[in-house]
């Protein structure tokens, strides 16, 4: 949750046990008595795949094995990087 919603540790000392980074409150007592929907709480971050469209191959260096792409390429450095033709239009 901290890294994920840019929330803060609880103290690492006086008097904290074990709960450095858990959540703490959630929600309301009686009234509303449930927990909202969007409520942000710890899950799965990262690993979204990203597509973006409209990049022109520049040059195919076959000694090297290399392709030079014009333009941003999206994910970590040495990522690997799916290229296919463009479908929704053609430049001429």
């Amino acid at each position: 949750m901290i890294k994920r919603w840019n929330f803060h540790m609880q103290n690492a000392s006086h008097g904290v046990s074990l709960t450095h980074r858990a959540a703490g409150s959630i929600s309301h007592a009686t009234e509303p008595g449930k927990v909202f929907k969007g409520k942000k709480m710890a899950g799965h971050m990262g690993h979204q795949s990203a597509t973006v469209g409209g990049q022109k191959v520049v040059k195919i260096d076959t000694d090297k094995s290399l392709l030079y792409i014009q333009g941003n390429v999206p994910g970590p450095i040495s990522g690997l990087v799916k290229i296919k033709d463009a479908t929704k239009y053609i430049d001429k």
